[in-house]
């Protein structure tokens, strides 16, 4: 049964969109940690965007980079405050992986 890993405190959001809602929930093993990251991403900007990413960065608990991932949100999310989940899977060591 999946667990969650972690629950980021807060919203992070910067002049064009808000991320919220956001948990790692660990779903295994198979050739290292399996991760699901997901969570909520809304357009706050009054712009309309193309082909918004999410990009992942994964750190151990002395702030090393240990990945980098991308992804695109499952919904379309260029109008002006229109959100969509997203999901990241995401295969580290999770004996590394702190946030």
């Amino acid at each position: 049964m999946p667990s969650v890993f972690g629950q980021p405190n807060g919203a992070y959001e910067s002049e064009n969109f808000k991320i919220t809602n956001m948990s790692a929930i660990y779903q295994g093993k198979a050739f290292g940690d399996i991760y699901n990251i997901v969570g909520m991403i809304e357009n706050i900007e009054n712009k309309t965007f193309i082909d918004v990413q999410l990009v992942v960065t994964l750190y151990d608990k002395n702030n090393n980079l240990i990945d980098v991932d991308r992804t695109v949100p499952i919904l379309d999310i260029r109008g002006s405050g229109t959100h969509s989940p997203f999901k990241f899977t995401v295969i580290t060591n999770g004996t590394l992986f702190d946030h």
